[in-house]
């Protein structure tokens, strides 16, 4: 009675208070609240000191992109001296996105004869000639088009606007397909990229893994962690690593009408996925650009007045594209 007494008389005299309760505002949407999150960090992030080494340089960089909690992959060779002169974590199985298609390039190019171009034509149908459709601002995709001689601009997250028709035929090589290869690099459609693989498939009587894994194997390059689930990239379950793309890259440099491959790569500032990005490097980068949700990819050559260098950057759980081109120009640049 005396305790209940007491805590009467507290309760008058308002020396007790109860907790209020607390409700929890909902959670926003996981990815966006990473990605503002990450951006607002990299925005606080001071610029590097010019004075700094390279080598130095670039471990600033990787490390300022894996505290905002991505995961970084990077493999450089120089295609004069045949030689890594830099990596991290290249031999770690990333999700490649299109730099995938790279792969895959690569194993048709030593089937590549007009029967395959006549057997990707088929699967394609009517997008043989009608590239990835671009959404309009209603969110309906445009119905097809005929035919016109020109190609739509590339729906990828990062694609450009161009409408270009590419040769049928490479006039310095006399390629047949230069057109789908170019849909491949410069434009990254997943349709044809799709299409070349079940044809080797077909042709090989292989799986698409096999397909994939069989050429690397061939030609000496490390596959370890390789999937393909498809020819684009597209798919989640996909892995590679750096290094993989990296000696492809070296591999391709060396085949016979290299060239015609290096010209189906986007060139910085220019045309394909990459004609908004510039870099700060122009014409000298030609790449192949990847992104799906959490990934953002880059790999090609990069030009220096004393060598070319292949390159291979993948950044797993980013988010944020400025962020990731940002970290693609200075790596690039410091190279």
């Amino acid at each position: 009675m005396l305790q209940r007494c007491l805590l009467l008389s507290l309760l008058a005299a308002g020396s007790v208070s109860f907790p209020a309760k607390h409700h929890t505002a909902p959670a926003k949407h996981t990815r966006a609240r990473v990605a503002t999150r990450r951006t607002a960090a990299r925005k606080r992030a001071p610029a590097l000191p010019d004075t700094l080494p390279p080598r130095d340089r670039i471990d600033r960089l990787i490390q300022r992109q894996e505290r905002a909690g991505q995961q970084v992959a990077l493999a450089v060779v120089s295609l004069v001296g045949d030689t890594l002169i830099d990596s991290w974590h290249a031999i770690d199985p990333m999700i490649p996105a299109s730099n995938l298609k790279i792969l895959v390039t690569a194993a048709g190019w030593q089937h590549w004869d007009g029967a395959l171009v006549a057997g990707i034509r088929r699967k394609l149908g009517r997008r043989a000639f009608i590239h990835t459709q671009p959404k309009t601002p209603s969110g309906r995709r445009k119905p097809p088009a005929r035919h016109s001689g020109r190609i739509a601009p590339d729906s990828e997250p990062g694609a450009d606007t161009l409408n270009l028709a590419f040769p049928e035929i490479d006039s310095g090589t006399g390629i047949p397909g230069y057109d789908l290869l170019c849909r491949i690099g410069k434009l990254s459609d997943n349709y044809v990229a799709n299409a070349l693989l079940d044809c080797l498939a077909q042709r090989l009587n292989r799986s698409r893994l096999d397909v994939v894994r069989d050429y690397l194997e061939q030609n000496h390059i490390w596959s370890g962690g390789l999937n393909c689930e498809d020819g684009s990239g597209r798919s989640p379950m996909d892995r590679t690593t750096a290094l993989t793309l990296v000696h492809t890259l070296s591999r391709l440099w060396r085949v016979e009408n290299r060239d015609a491959f290096v010209r189906c790569l986007s060139v910085a500032g220019e045309d394909g996925t990459l004609r908004r990005h510039d870099m700060a490097l122009g014409t000298r980068v030609r790449a192949k650009t990847g992104s799906i949700a959490g990934v953002f990819s880059l790999s090609g050559y990069l030009d220096r007045p004393d060598d070319t260098l292949a390159f291979s950057i993948v950044l797993n759980r980013c988010y944020d594209k400025r962020s990731a081109f940002e970290f693609f120009a200075g790596v690039l640049g410091t190279l």
